[in-house]
């Protein structure tokens, strides 16, 4: 078996991995340059199942990966991965992986170099030694030794700079999301700042140490600025995008802070005219916090052994965002989500975050663990095995749970006999980029009978999502008694949106989830911005407006009420208000032992919540008395109230059930609905 291959910048070039350490990889893979690639992909694009990025390169955009079925992994070569779509790789069934831990020193060290460098003008004294002009007396630098350090990011190379700074008898405060415990606290003398902006105003030098994230960028601004020190310098060894570059010009100008060290810009290089590179009391470097012999050597055997693991299926040592640990649970008895919840942030060793779990379904979609329901149906899915994603609550991206996001579809191949020459010709069609699917009906072998999950695919069509939503309430029978629920519906459907077109979804059905994530207690904002985030790829719980107004399972009754009432001044009339004492007569004789176990205890029929006022128009009179929906159900129930005052017998109930079973099953059908009666101002989405 020949050799896997891997699409990388060529060794050597000018954004190539160096080209001594060539060997290392060409030992396990057969290396396709990028430009060889570009030249002639045909020849390698069902080969390739690995890309090492080195120095930003191959970039790994969407032509790339879709032109590469069997790719498997994308390895950088370093620590920072703000260069990689990772939803966008993550969404074709492709590892991620980094190489964070052999970076750590050499970067540590840079730091402290370049501390060292504006602090004491050795670049300005080198031009001076080179020039045949005398040292001014006035040439005078800043002392490192006793003063205070501000790292800003106590990560893995924070904490070994704090280890640098301590032999220079430096004070070390820090700043992170995350305090550090006790005891490597006092390891290296460093004190937690819990507001950056107390480190900023007590610091000589502010270091950044932090990944570029939405929560990181431009983290440094005019403000922050302002509060550091006049004799303070700022290094940067993380990101460009960490700083406002536009206000740091301005600080340096103005003599708002001292100095700055940068090893990292944005862009970079800088173009030659950029201001920065005008001032004198600036020191940039292209960055090279990594490029030591040593440190390059380690980062290609790792990424090597990042990409052999992805391609035998062994776990991923430094897959992206990844820590792995094993344990066990009882398949039939997985208790709490709490508990899980609970154990999940012992075996990690997280302390004092809040974390998000997810995990992979079977048919490769990310989806949430956070509540009872969903961590039962996560761990009644593992087979053997279940993968738990970790993400900090603040950097969940919602947009990454949904559909494909962990595995691509991949082309089975069966074979059902050897006999070769029964093999059918090969029929081209058309291109596969021809053909979409438009929506679906998933997972209705784990939900209720009651409820509809719809995957709405956008991919490749110009049709908005086209359907209003609004807020309102159900009314449902509890153990408890009658409770109003806060819901969120659908309002309309716009004529030509893909809502509509699928037939799958209705007015007044109702929200329970968009893309895994409940809806129960989010505002109608919060749930209009999921749907934005996901509209790419929509997956919509609802409980269909039919199934709400009545279902019959079992001989019994069961499902939602299907009575909903806007936040606004409109009335909804989804059902005939009977008389005040037959409505309390059935909510009398409605026993919670006759619902079925697995659903939701909703209320069958009930009145209207609030009773039309006098002045509003009537509902028009039914044009047949007879065949009339709310005629028959009135007389039916109000032979059950005269006849049977004790309880509603069974076989009373059975000629109900003839008459609610006689509804259609259009998601588009409802109890008979006033003209004017719902009026809703809902949210549209027309993405």
């Amino acid at each position: 078996m020949g050799k896997p291959y891997v699409l990388a910048s060529k060794p050597g070039g000018a954004n190539g991995i160096i080209e001594d350490f060539a060997a290392i990889i060409e030992k396990h893979f057969t290396i396709v340059c990028n430009e060889e690639f570009i030249n002639n992909n045909k020849q390698f694009a069902d080969k390739i199942e690995a890309v090492f990025v080195w120095s930003y390169l191959p970039n790994t955009d969407r032509d790339l990966l879709q032109s590469l079925p069997n790719l498997k992994v994308v390895v950088n070569g370093g620590v920072g991965v703000d260069h990689l779509d990772i939803p966008l790789i993550s969404s074709f069934g492709v590892k991620i992986a980094n190489t964070p831990n052999v970076v750590d020193n050499a970067t540590a060290d840079l730091g402290m170099a370049l501390l060292l460098a504006s602090a004491r003008r050795l670049i300005e004294g080198y031009k001076i030694a080179m020039a045949p002009s005398h040292l001014p007396q006035s040439f005078m630098g800043c002392e490192v030794s006793g003063a205070t350090l501000g790292i800003v990011g106590m990560g893995r190379i924070g904490y070994k700079i704090a280890q640098r700074a301590r032999g220079f008898d430096m004070k070390v405060l820090y700043h992170n999301r995350n305090r550090r415990s006790e005891e490597e606290e006092n390891t290296v003398g460093a004190q937690y700042c819990e507001k950056i902006d107390d480190l900023l105003r007590e610091s000589d030098f502010v270091m950044l140490a932090v990944n570029l994230s939405p929560q990181t960028r431009k983290l440094i601004g005019e403000r922050e600025l302002s509060l550091m020190k006049p004799t303070g310098t700022l290094v940067n060894i993380s990101r460009g995008l960490v700083v406002d570059q536009d206000a740091l010009v301005e600080a340096l100008q103005n003599g708002v802070i001292h100095a700055a060290a940068l090893d990292v810009t944005y862009p970079e290089p800088l173009p030659r005219d950029h201001p920065l590179l005008k001032l004198q009391n600036v020191l940039i470097l292209p960055h090279i916090g990594v490029n030591t012999y040593e440190t390059a050597q380690n980062i290609v055997e790792r990424m090597v052994t990042n990409a052999l693991a992805a391609l035998s299926g062994r776990p991923v040592p430094d897959e992206y965002g990844a820590e792995f640990r094993r344990f066990s649970l009882d398949r039939f008895k997985p208790g709490k989500f709490e508990e899980f919840y609970k154990l999940i942030l012992h075996i990690h060793r997280l302390s004092n975050v809040e974390v998000m779990l997810g995990y992979a379904d079977v048919h490769g979609d990310l989806l949430p663990i956070n509540n009872d329901d969903n961590f039962c149906k996560a761990v009644s899915m593992a087979n053997p095995l279940l993968r738990v994603f970790i993400q900090k609550q603040e950097e969940v991206d919602y947009s990454s749970f949904g559909t494909n996001t962990l595995t691509r579809r991949k082309k089975a191949v069966v074979t059902l006999r050897d006999d070769v020459n029964r093999k059918r010709p090969h029929i081209s069609i058309s291109m596969p980029q021809d053909f979409r699917p438009v929506s679906s009906i998933i997972d209705v072998d784990i939900l209720p009978e009651t409820h509809r999950r719809v995957r709405l695919y956008r991919h490749g069509s110009d049709k908005p999502l086209g359907f209003y939503i609004r807020d309102g309430t159900s009314v449902r029978v509890t153990p408890h008694g009658l409770e109003k629920v806060p819901g969120i519906f659908i309002s309309r459907m716009v004529p030509g949106g893909l809502a509509e077109s699928t037939g799958l979804l209705a007015v007044n059905d109702e929200v329970l989830e968009v893309n895994g994530i409940e809806v129960t207690g989010k505002t109608l904002d919060q749930v209009t911005d999921m749907m934005i985030a996901n509209s790419h790829n929509l997956i919509i719980t609802v409980k269909p407006v039919n199934q709400r107004n009545n279902i019959i399972r079992s001989s019994r009754i069961s499902g939602s009420s299907g009575q909903s009432t806007d936040s606004g001044s409109s009335t909804s009339h989804h059902s005939l208000p009977p008389p005040s004492s037959l409505n309390q007569h059935l909510l009398q004789n409605f026993h919670p032992d006759d619902m079925d176990s697995d659903e939701e205890a909703d209320i069958v029929i009930e009145s209207s919540l609030k009773q039309p006022k006098k002045t509003v128009t009537p509902p028009p009179k039914p044009l047949n008395s007879n065949n009339n929906l709310s005629f028959r159900l009135q007389k039916e129930l109000s032979l059950q109230h005269h006849g049977n005052r004790g309880s509603i017998s069974r076989e009373s109930n059975g000629s109900l059930h003839k008459i609610l079973n006689s509804l259609r099953t259009d998601p588009r059908h409802s109890l008979v609905l006033p003209r004017g009666g719902v009026e809703e101002d809902g949210t549209v989405i027309t993405l």
